[in-house]
């Protein structure tokens, strides 16, 4: 009996080795079922070929004749329990990313909406200054993947995306940055812009957007108020000023390092 047991065993390791977690025999076979039929104790006789399920069941098999009520019970309350817990799990998880694809698509959405409008300041500006110092370049928005975290050998295994626009001046980078449920308007050094997460998580952003699901759509708030079109436009031309003022300061410092005698 020693022998057979130890045989199954190494077969169900060497069959499941490569399987992913959900994809065991827990995970599938039995995730069907909510409850365990003391009768599949019962001993099998073994064969040359076996399913998993049924390799699973004559390991149990082999151990019937030892088994208590009470052991029995406790692996049925235990599967249960388990079983019950990774079907709130997966259907939390698909929740997640349902609710996360409304929140892309409204966030892209208006996201391009921005985009539209500081353009348009963008153009207009340029129109009168020229090719100068406060010159604004503008990149449209993108979705951009990048990897945060890496394992001891340098291979990934945490990476974020977020859907980006920037408008920069030869001095400063303004990012419009949607990510969850948030639309972050950030100002920093245009040499910095390049860090993308990294970089900005050490600036705080200068306006945000929080969205919030209603009704099955995405409702946008700026400063605890329901987002309107007008409100919108606000937001932008602050956005676009603090942009163009933070230029100006960085060309004054620039001037005034120069200009400061060595010594």
């Amino acid at each position: 009996m020693l022998n057979n047991l130890l045989t199954n065993i190494k077969e169900i390791t060497k069959n499941t080795r490569k399987e992913s977690h959900f994809g065991r025999h827990w995970g599938i076979v039995a995730g069907l079922e909510k409850s365990i039929d003391k009768s599949t104790y019962s001993l099998m006789p073994s064969a040359e070929k076996h399913s998993k399920g049924e390799i699973v069941e004559q390991v149990l098999a082999t151990f019937s004749t030892s088994l208590t009520d009470k052991q029995v019970n406790f692996i049925e309350r235990l599967t249960n329990q388990s079983l019950s817990f990774l079907a709130d799990y997966r259907g939390t998880e698909i929740a997640i990313m349902r609710q996360q694809s409304i929140y892309n698509k409204s966030s892209f959405k208006l996201i391009e909406e921005i985009f539209k409008i500081l353009q348009i300041y963008s153009f207009s500006l340029n129109s009168a200054v020229g090719f100068t110092e406060l010159h604004t370049t503008a990149t449209k928005p993108e979705l951009v993947k990048e990897v945060i975290r890496f394992n001891k050998h340098r291979e990934p295994i945490e990476a974020v995306s977020a859907y980006r626009a920037r408008l920069t001046t030869a001095y400063q980078a303004l990012i419009v940055k949607g990510h969850k449920n948030r639309i972050d308007f950030l100002l920093m050094p245009v040499e910095k812009a390049i860090g993308l997460s990294k970089s900005e998580s050490e600036y705080e952003p200068i306006t945000s957007l929080t969205g919030k699901i209603i009704d099955g759509e995405v409702e946008w708030f700026y400063n605890d108020k329901l987002l309107a079109k007008t409100h919108l436009d606000s937001v932008c031309m602050k956005a676009f000023q603090k942009l163009i003022e933070k230029t100006k300061e960085s060309i004054f410092q620039d001037a005034c390092f120069s200009a400061t005698p060595e010594g």
